[in-house]
């Protein structure tokens, strides 16, 4: 008889399946509706703070990248 590491009877009764990459990393990335995106809300702000985030980190990435090629 062959044994598996991914086998249902090692794993406990009580444990939850393993979770995919993107779930683990973003859990609520199945409630994202297009609710969010009604002006005037908080969710709204949010997303638009994180945009602008990331875009600045992007844009102080490209600067760095540019300078030290100088």
């Amino acid at each position: 008889m062959q044994t598996h590491e991914n086998d249902d009877r090692d794993r406990p009764a009580d444990s939850s399946p393993p979770e995919a990459p993107l779930q683990a990393l973003y859990p609520n990335l199945d409630r994202v509706s297009r609710s969010i995106f009604k002006k005037g809300t908080v969710s709204r702000s949010r997303v638009n703070r994180s945009l602008i985030g990331l875009a600045l980190v992007a844009a102080a990435i490209t600067a760095l990248i540019v300078a030290s090629t100088l």
